[in-house]
């Protein structure tokens, strides 16, 4: 079972963690842009008994990534990986702007009322 949040700031990391498997030595996480996987857009290898990951990822506008880890058994004469655990969906949002410098500046009027003179 994977769990993890379900929004993150862009530049943040986020944990995903995962229930172990038994046997495993390795998981593998998987990450898409659609819920179906069709396009697996990178991928994260973890030595076990690990069982989470830090994930951070830098978007301009929201973005909704998808998640998924599959438990791995990677031995000498045996290679073998489960099948996909649950998908967790997370939508990354932009982080606040840095770097501008915003100040006010007070307006002062020669005449009371008289604003812009």
């Amino acid at each position: 079972m994977l769990s993890g949040p379900s929004a993150a700031t862009s530049g943040t990391p986020f944990q995903l963690s995962w229930t172990p498997s038994e046997g495993a030595t390795e998981y593998v996480i998987e990450e898409s842009s659609d819920l179906a996987f069709s396009s697996i857009a990178s991928t994260a290898t973890v030595a076990s008994p690990s069982t989470t990951a830090q994930i951070s990822r830098t978007v301009g506008q929201s973005t909704q990534f998808y998640y998924r880890v599959r438990a791995r058994i990677n031995r000498t004469g045996c290679d073998v990986t489960s099948v996909p655990s649950n998908a967790l969906a997370v939508t990354v949002a932009p982080g606040p702007i840095s770097g501008i410098d915003m100040r006010v500046i007070p307006v002062v009027a020669s005449t009371p009322g008289a604003f812009g003179s």
